[in-house]
């Protein structure tokens, strides 16, 4: 497994986010962790990441313990996570962003440059000397992930990468994530949006309350009756279609 976690568990002031969480990813594998609001998915996604530390529990990356281990220390491990409200340096060029993901790299090989996130997302390309700041919601989210890419990940964590975004244009941020899946990235994807999510991806984990509570094939769990009634609603006819394509 290249992503291993244990009974996991972590707490704020006492109040427990994450108790007991068991959760694997493979290599190649493209993930989804769904969930209310106030679940737990951000603070899973931030302790993997290092950014939070585990009361107990294990994490395993690529078979190394990452416990104690510095987020940036974490990253240059190539487990990078894009974090939700993208995050990028507002003051700087889209190109000067894209660079600075080249500090996750330490002593690994790059494997995106410049070319290949522009070939992936064409905006970046067209905004390159523009200031991140500027760009739309969707754009920031593209520059967020090919930012992250930049570091070569062998494992891209996504916190809700849908989030503010026009249909369209998410649309357009998933179609690249399954690209960059098909190519070998293993990824996990904390997404609100759990139709869409089951719709992108081959299994998931639902949690809630800071447990998992349901887990299996992504397909299984869309059409899990007790999972439509909590978690998905009503399907729209341009996701259905989206998963007739997958």
């Amino acid at each position: 497994m290249m992503l291993t976690v244990k009974n996991l568990a972590v707490a704020y002031d006492g109040i427990d986010a994450l108790r007991g969480i068991d959760l694997t990813v493979a290599a190649g594998e493209l993930v989804a962790l769904i969930g209310p609001n106030g679940a737990g998915k951000s603070t899973l996604l931030n302790a993997l990441s290092g950014v939070v530390r585990p009361r107990s529990g294990s994490i395993s990356f690529a078979g190394r313990s990452l416990s104690r281990t510095a987020p940036h220390r974490i990253s240059r491990l190539g487990l990078l996570q894009v974090p939700e409200g993208r995050q990028i340096l507002a003051d700087l060029t889209v190109d000067e962003n894209l660079l600075l993901g080249q500090l996750a790299l330490g002593a690994r090989k790059q494997r995106h440059d410049l070319a290949s996130v522009r070939a992936l997302f064409p905006i970046l390309a067209e905004r390159r000397r523009q200031l991140a700041g500027s760009l739309s919601g969707g754009q920031q989210q593209m520059l967020a992930i090919g930012r992250a890419l930049m570091g070569a990940p062998d494992m891209l964590l996504l916190d809700e990468p849908s989030l503010g975004l026009a249909p369209m244009i998410c649309t357009q941020v998933f179609d690249a994530l399954r690209r960059l899946n098909a190519d070998g990235l293993t990824i996990l994807l904390v997404e609100q949006n759990a139709t869409r999510a089951l719709a992108s991806t081959t299994r998931a984990y639902v949690l809630e309350q800071g447990r998992i509570v349901h887990t299996g094939a992504s397909a299984d769990l869309a059409a899990d009756g007790r999972i439509i009634a909590h978690y998905l609603g009503t399907e729209t006819p341009d996701l259905q279609k989206e998963r007739d394509l997958t």
